[in-house]
């Protein structure tokens, strides 16, 4: 029995030898006893390490890559068109903080970026492990475009599939000169209206696109699509273009051919790019247009399970993070900013249609409006400070502000029980103190010709939403016989919102300095149009206005011819055409 107690006890002071020769030297140093121990890769002996070694090793690595990137790009931006194809965090949003709930933005090799929560991790309660455990940040540089033959999963043979998709999606486009004329033509008609693009930074990427078609990712390519869709709508019927890339027999058959087309090839270059789940910038910023654009050519009805989508994705990307907390420059901020305020504005005109459905949560999270600014005023590492007059951003801004009365509306007007005339008359002059805001801005300007013509096409539009949402919050009282005061005011405000609304329908349509933005007298502005027409043939059938019926029935009537002219461009009004004669 001795000599096998003797012989344990000199195995086990041959073992803590060995142990203590396979120590690493910062460790014997201290005496510690620590025994973790991982393979040292650098060993040839493939002796063992001890992980307070390996992570210091690791900080160290991280320190220098933070500085060599620092000192490499000191200036970079968003804009930059080079195509890095490194891993790890984008952004480390801890601030220094031991309890933080933001979380980080990662870079993936294929150009994918996805947002993890920091209290998901046990790196946030343990402030040391984190920073040992932290990987190099990366460039400032922040890859808007990665290769598209970079821009894959990882299986071999899904990749050689996506490459061949990428060659077939190249062929579905225009040639060069059809590309820039839609282009330019998307950013003088339709951009202004929804501006989530920061302009410089699109046309730069675009240049690159230009110079090797191959260089940009896929999802970049869905959003070329979708821009080339939107462009198409807005064209005449007449259009050098619709004759060189249409087939149909007239120019509004083409028209909805060709954006058709083009819609589809965004949707498939998406699926390729396998959006599902790999997300960018350019995912989300192809969504919101995309959504845009079913909204004005199909009705908004069409675009409801593609939004709650959209929404999703915009979270993966951590756009319900401000930019400013993510250690963003502008640019990237207002990028951010703006496709997070294209979706509040894209939800709200779907409440508006679908009632209280559950708004999301999106005014619950903490997200900065974009500055009213010019994109040409935004520097990577400054904005300017003061801004005379309505810019690229004013409409949306305005646009957002009156949509966030729309929560009030759904509950209050839109719910199960009826509405109070206390709760209405508030709304009412909610709305009316906007449009006594927005004249206040265009009006001073366009008495010194210093308003676009774009921005005269936004003031109405406003407008226009305005007395939309008048009718929604006074329907409810129309039918009622009017024996107060307040209800006589509530009909004679319904009366003249849909006049309103037909009028400046008319004003798009028919006007030739707004031709270009007859596009949106198709779409949105139709559907607000076909509610004021609804108003007054309601009040004609009523028989209780008196010799104003006449005036009613003559504004009907123009209403109803238009519809019939635009049928051939419009659904909706092919539609209401079909409603308004039967009224009649």
């Amino acid at each position: 029995m001795q000599s096998i107690s003797g012989g344990r006890q000199r195995n086990g002071e041959k073992k803590r030898r060995n142990r203590a020769a396979l120590s690493c030297v910062p460790c014997r140093e201290r005496k510690s006893k620590c025994d973790r121990q991982i393979p040292c890769s650098g060993c040839k002996n493939r002796k063992m390490v001890h992980l307070c070694y390996y992570f210091a090793k690791q900080r160290k690595h991280a320190r220098d890559a933070i500085t060599a990137a620092s000192s490499d790009s000191p200036g970079a931006s968003a804009s930059s068109t080079s195509f890095p194809d490194n891993t790890g965090q984008w952004r480390n949003s801890q601030n220094g903080s031991n309890y933080n709930s933001l979380g980080t933005l990662y870079q993936h090799e294929n150009g994918c970026i996805t947002y993890r929560v920091r209290q998901s991790h046990w790196s946030s309660a343990l402030p040391s492990l984190s920073e040992t455990l932290s990987t190099p940040t990366l460039s400032t540089t922040s890859p808007h475009l990665a290769p598209l033959q970079l821009d894959r999963s990882d299986s071999t043979n899904r990749n050689a599939g996506n490459t061949e998709a990428g060659s077939h999606l190249l062929l579905s486009l225009p040639a060069k000169q059809h590309c820039k004329y839609l282009v330019s033509r998307f950013f003088a008609v339709f951009s202004p209206l929804i501006h989530v693009l920061h302009d410089p930074t699109f046309h730069r990427e675009y240049e690159t696109f230009l110079q090797d078609p191959k260089s940009v990712p896929l999802s970049w390519l869905a959003l070329l699509f979708t821009i080339l869709s939107l462009a198409t709508m807005t064209l005449d019927d007449d259009d050098w273009v619709l004759d060189d890339l249409g087939r149909e027999a007239d120019g509004p058959s083409n028209v909805k051919a060709i954006a058709t087309r083009f819609r589809k090839a965004a949707m498939s270059s998406l699926e390729a790019d396998n959006y599902m789940s790999r997300h960018r910038l350019s995912t989300l910023q192809c969504l919101v247009l995309m959504i845009y654009a079913i909204n004005h050519s199909q009705g908004s009805g069409s675009s409801w399970p593609l939004l709650g989508l959209t929404v999703h994705v915009a979270i993966s990307l951590g756009c319900h993070v401000d930019g400013e907390r993510l250690g963003m420059n502008y640019i990237e901020i207002e990028q951010r900013r703006r496709c997070w305020a294209g979706l509040k504005v894209l939800y709200m005109i779907q409440a508006l249609s679908f009632g209280n459905v559950g708004l999301f949560a999106l005014p619950k999270f903490q997200v900065k409006l974009p500055m009213d600014v010019d994109d040409d005023d935004i520097r990577p590492d400054s904005l300017p400070t003061q801004v005379d007059g309505p810019t690229q951003m004013t409409y949306m801004l305005l646009k957002v502000k009156l949509y966030s009365l729309v929560d009030q509306i759904a509950d209050q007007i839109l719910g199960v029980e009826a509405p109070s005339h206390a709760s209405i008359a508030a709304l009412d002059a909610a709305i009316e103190r906007e449009q006594e805001h927005w004249d206040e801005i265009y009006r001073s300007h366009l008495r010194s010709d210093k308003i676009q013509g774009f921005q005269r096409v936004h003031w109405n539009i406003l407008h226009s939403h305005a007395h939309q949402i008048y009718l929604l919050i006074h329907r409810p009282l129309f039918g009622e016989p009017a024996k107060s005061g307040f209800l006589q005011r509530s009909r004679a405000r319904c009366i003249t919102s849909a006049t309103a609304l037909l009028d400046i329908h008319a004003l798009l349509s028919d006007e030739q300095q707004f031709r270009q933005f007859r596009w949106y007298g198709f779409g949105l502005g139709s559907f607000h149009a076909f509610h004021g027409a609804v108003t007054l043939a309601a009040a004609i059938l009523q028989d209780r206005d008196g010799e104003s019926i006449y005036e009613m029935q003559s504004v009907l009537n123009d209403c109803t011819n238009r519809f019939q002219s635009l049928s051939g461009r419009s659904p909706i009004c092919a539609k209401a055409y079909t409603i308004l004669k039967y009224l009649q």
